[in-house]
């Protein structure tokens, strides 16, 4: 299921531009309000996969700012008339989604806090999507960017490789991530009879190229600064409705909790542009 929110600053107020970590946080607090050993067990440990890697389930996109934000040293600058909307989907209904909207309803408000920095927002209005209809060939749009990783050996280590939109492995290595999540979360294997996985090339040449759909993002945590790379550029999935659910329930790729690879449906994703 997916929530939109639509929020305003109760005061002017600044947010770091890689406000995914604090944005993360901010979704926790607001689970506590509801059920607090839930919201510190999916922090501290989360839904272990049958490769005993946990994962929250959930996913949020981008901040949608209107009107269009000032960015100054790393910061944006919110005005006190800005309208605010984030969406956030998970596939866990029972324990994820309605702890989280009566989370809101316990509490209004909520801050995204970083380096000492406080923003603080009043959410005027929170709606449920039903699901849409999947069909075996679907197009997409990222509202958050994807991000994925192997382990490759250089100068004789094993360290962290981060796909580029051009890399060959990309499309199985996105194939392999959903089928890891379908598995947890269906307990059961699926083999899909076809899989294509392939970006809008007319929006990269358009774009300037490769290079252009890329966005280095900077995540704080515990004094420690970690710099991923993500894609962010439409794309064509072609494979079962199951697969396909799971792509859109729970996101594209890794760190979907700290709002990597949240996708939208490409006709849903021109009507909210429209509003901004």
């Amino acid at each position: 299921m997916r929530i939109k929110l639509t929020f305003t600053p109760i005061n002017q107020c600044i947010i770091p531009i890689n406000y995914q970590y604090p944005l993360s946080s901010a979704i926790y607090k607001i689970l506590s309000n509801e059920n607090l050993e839930y919201s510190k067990w999916l922090h501290d440990n989360g839904y272990l996969d049958p490769y005993n890697k946990p994962r929250k389930l959930f996913v949020f996109s981008n901040l949608y700012i209107f009107p269009k934000p000032t960015i100054c040293n790393q910061y944006i600058i919110i005005t006190p008339n800005s309208i605010i909307t984030l969406f956030i989907s998970s596939i866990i209904i029972n324990d994820f989604i309605n702890n989280f909207i009566k989370g809101i309803f316990k509490n209004h408000k909520f801050e995204i806090f970083s380096d000492g920095i406080k923003g603080e927002f009043l959410i005027q209005k929170i709606e449920t999507f039903k699901e849409i209809t999947f069909n075996t060939k679907m197009n997409y749009y990222c509202i958050s960017p994807i991000l994925l990783s192997t382990l490759k050996n250089h100068n004789g280590k094993l360290s962290q490789y981060y796909y580029r939109p051009d890399d060959e492995q990309l499309s199985e290595a996105i194939k392999n991530n959903l089928l890891k999540k379908y598995e947890l979360i269906y307990k059961s294997k699926i083999e899909p009879s076809f899989f294509k996985f392939n970006f809008d090339y007319k929006y990269i040449n358009n774009k300037g190229g490769f290079s252009k759909i890329t966005k280095l993002i900077t995540i704080t945590k515990k004094n420690n600064e970690i710099r991923f790379k993500g894609i962010f550029a439409p794309f064509t999935l072609e494979t079962n409705y199951e697969l396909q659910k799971i792509a859109y329930e729970l996101g594209i790729g890794e760190k979907n909790s700290i709002g990597f690879g949240m996708i939208e449906e490409a006709s849903i994703f021109k009507n909210i542009i429209k509003e901004f």
